[in-house]
């Protein structure tokens, strides 16, 4: 089998699950949105990963504004930073490719 060669102009990575792992920050963001929104016992909300922001909101909190909601999980979300995770192969798969 012989070489195989792609010419791009860039690449696109989904970032979450692929290059980096924020679940750690995902959970504990959860965790303070609902206790923003009073639910009870917001500091063993669980959330299924994958699942779309606005039915883990339906499912926590029914009736909050959705783009309020929307916006304030999204917020704590990216100041979450602390234990971002480069996924395993991920540094070297980035450091092979061409500037």
């Amino acid at each position: 089998m012989g070489q195989v060669v792609v010419e791009a102009k860039g690449l696109l990575f989904d970032n979450d699950g692929v290059i980096v792992s924020s679940i750690a920050s995902v959970n504990r963001s959860w965790k303070r949105w609902a206790a923003h929104y009073g639910v009870p016992n917001a500091n063993e909300v669980q959330i299924a990963h994958g699942t779309r922001a606005v039915e883990i909101m339906e499912q926590l909190a029914p009736g909050v504004d959705k783009e309020e909601g929307l916006r304030l999980i999204e917020d704590m979300e990216i100041a979450d930073t602390d234990d971002l995770e480069v996924l395993p192969g991920v540094r070297a798969l980035l450091e092979s490719l061409p500037k």
